[in-house]
């Protein structure tokens, strides 16, 4: 489907134990305008989903909702940056126990060169930060899988050499560097 410069692909089913709904679009621009077709003078693209999903049986129902929104800048140019989100959701219960599970990803002004890209380089982001949490909760042990409430943060920023990276959980971290090297 194509509605106000958005090409949109759509999917919904429903089985006897599960139903899904997802929705997957995206887009070009020039400058401030949007583009029914890219070419050589597309500026940005951006990209969407949505996903929404249930499963029930007789011990278990789960609920599951992820969506992306991403702008890609810079198309056609020697940069291209990349900014956006992933986030994913998933809750319910497994044979009465409560189980939940939590991840987000925020990029933040990831540069990459096109040349690069291009495969004429190493394909590394030359600058950016990226940023992923993640939580996992269940109320009770799961046949040999303890009962467990973490959370932890992992923080990437990028340089033209590699990256440093902390991790984060309650009150430990870990930090380190790592420098590129040939693929």
């Amino acid at each position: 489907m194509y509605d106000d410069y958005w090409y949109e692909f759509y999917l919904d089913f429903a089985l006897d134990s599960s139903s899904m709904v997802m929705v997957d679009s995206f887009r070009f621009e020039q400058g401030d305008a949007y583009q029914e077709l890219p070419d050589s003078n597309t500026t940005a693209f951006e990209y969407r989903t949505r996903l929404d999903g249930e499963y029930n049986n007789a011990d278990t129902s789960m609920s599951v909702t992820y969506h992306d929104a991403y702008r890609f800048t810079g198309i056609n140019t020697d940069e291209i940056t990349v900014n956006g989100t992933s986030i994913a959701e998933q809750e319910g219960n497994i044979s009465q126990v409560e189980v939940s599970f939590g991840f987000s990803c925020e990029l933040s002004d990831i540069v990459f060169l096109t040349q690069d890209i291009n495969y004429e380089g190493d394909n590394y982001p030359v600058s950016g930060t990226a940023v992923v949490e993640v939580e996992i909760y269940t109320s009770d042990q799961i046949d040999d899988i303890p009962a467990m409430n973490i959370s932890w943060t992992l923080t990437v920023t990028f340089n033209e050499n590699g990256y440093h990276a902390r991790l984060e959980s309650d009150e430990n971290y870990w930090e380190w560097d790592e420098t590129w090297g040939p693929v």
